[in-house]
């Protein structure tokens, strides 16, 4: 048997994780003093309501190694392999932490694949992993198909405003301002190698969504994957989103993401993105 371990930043709920029978290691959020560990001690509802509220603006923090320690030992313990993945190691050191855990336990069996994303992309990842451990696939089959999958993901998200990505450090202040004041989108892209680039600046939300559907005709999605749409905190834009999708031509999953800590943190409320995989 092989245990499926990804990071909160893969956006599955608990109810889900239980489902699908995948273990998570949390990523932490602070506010001022006052840290949290995501979906154990805030909900996703909680951040954003913190987010909104709080004169702090959050800091995220990869987990602590026992955190990484704790995932991984009750696989070894029973004599199963794992699989973990992880958000781009270029947003943290979550792959570096599971690798290192790996190590400390001596557990030969434990393959670490670094998603080069985050959100619904990691999800797709996990998800697939899922799959392939249902179908009985062995652990090392696993892990290597997903580092073949990785590269196919697209992932996009558009925030509201530039002004999380500037207190974060993102954009240079001079760079939100001028987009604040007129209204432009930003759009961001992860590239295939996990770096976030902007693709693209539109003029309004409705342009930013075209913009999406423009590259699904360019790079179709493959049938066999979900295509997600995702939000935080503000479903509305998803929903519209996903009526454009539709009226274009495309299948979006029903089940839409509300984004976490990770991605909630640096694009703020109000934002809206995609990730599907490529033909």
């Amino acid at each position: 048997m092989t245990q499926i371990i990804t990071d909160s930043v893969a956006d599955l709920e608990p109810e889900e994780l239980e489902r699908l029978d995948v273990a998570c290691v949390p990523i932490s959020v602070s506010f001022g003093e006052r840290s949290y560990k995501e979906n154990l001690e805030l909900s996703k509802e909680g951040f954003y309501r913190l987010l909104r509220e709080s004169p702090d603006f959050p800091r995220t923090s990869q987990p602590a190694p026992g955190d990484f320690l704790q995932a991984f030992s009750p696989a070894k313990e029973r004599g199963d392999a794992a699989v973990m993945i992880t958000m781009s190691q270029r947003f943290g050191g979550i792959y570096e932490g599971a690798l290192l855990a790996a190590k400390l336990l001596d557990y030969a069996d434990a393959y670490v694949v670094d998603s080069r994303g985050a959100a619904g992309g990691e999800r797709i990842l996990v998800e697939t992993a899922v799959k392939l451990r249902d179908e009985g696939r062995p652990a090392a089959e696993i892990a290597e198909r997903l580092e073949q999958l990785r590269d196919r993901i697209v992932l996009y998200a558009c925030p509201d405003t530039m002004e999380n990505l500037r207190r974060g450090g993102r954009v240079p202040a001079l760079v939100a301002a001028i987009g604040s004041a007129v209204h432009v989108k930003p759009v961001l892209h992860i590239a295939a190698g996990g770096e976030v680039v902007i693709a693209a600046r539109e003029l309004g939300k409705r342009r930013a969504m075209h913009f999406f559907a423009q590259q699904m005709h360019r790079r179709p999605p493959d049938p066999a994957y979900p295509v997600y749409v995702m939000y935080s905190d503000i479903r509305e834009n998803a929903e519209q989103m996903a009526a454009l999708l539709r009226q274009e031509g495309f299948a979006p999953d029903e089940g839409l993401i509300n984004v976490g800590v990770a991605m909630g943190t640096h694009i703020g409320p109000n934002a809206f993105g995609l990730a599907y995989v490529a033909k």
